[in-house]
């Protein structure tokens, strides 16, 4: 049986704590209306759920580094309408991660780290307007290489072992 563990627990328990974590922050009443409040939360949501997972600690690092930097603490243009349905948006995210996380537990052995990775990946709630429109491109051609790894390593582990040649 193959189970994912890092840091001495499961996966899974790990991402299932941090969407519960992360549901409790997020329900909290009035926090749409408290707009550098909402944005750290939903930062460090974020920057959590890349920790979390299993990519290269020098690549954690620099994305990590690159949306703290093009991070946007206020988006004055944004109504608090606009605010309350990005707030929804990142718990649909949340509730995405955790249906993953208990997939996982469910389909022991029949899932790789890449294929998680990939889909936490998809479903972190970044969206341009969080980030300072210079930087959206950079962040956004950042996942998407680092989801493309993860797409490769899963695609490798599916191939066929090559066989060794006979002298």
């Amino acid at each position: 049986m193959f189970t994912i563990i890092m840091y001495g627990c499961l996966l899974s328990d790990e991402l299932l704590g941090l969407t519960d974590y992360y549901g409790a922050v997020l329900s909290r009443r009035g926090l749409a209306k408290r707009e550098c409040e909402f944005r750290t939360s939903k930062l460090s949501l974020i920057l959590d759920f890349i920790r979390t997972i299993g990519i290269p600690e020098s690549i954690k690092t620099e994305l990590s580094s690159a949306i703290i930097h093009a991070w946007r603490l206020q988006v004055p243009e944004q109504t608090l309408v606009q605010r309350e349905e990005e707030l929804k948006r990142a718990v649909g995210s949340l509730n995405s991660i955790k249906s993953v996380a208990k997939w996982m537990d469910l389909c022991k052995g029949k899932i790789s780290a890449s294929q998680i990775n990939f889909k936490v990946l998809s479903d972190l709630p970044i969206s341009p307007c969080d980030l300072r429109p210079e930087d959206v491109p950079k962040i956004y051609d950042m996942l998407k290489q680092v989801r493309e790894c993860c797409i490769s390593i899963a695609d490798s582990s599916l191939m066929p072992m090559p066989k060794a040649e006979h002298s």
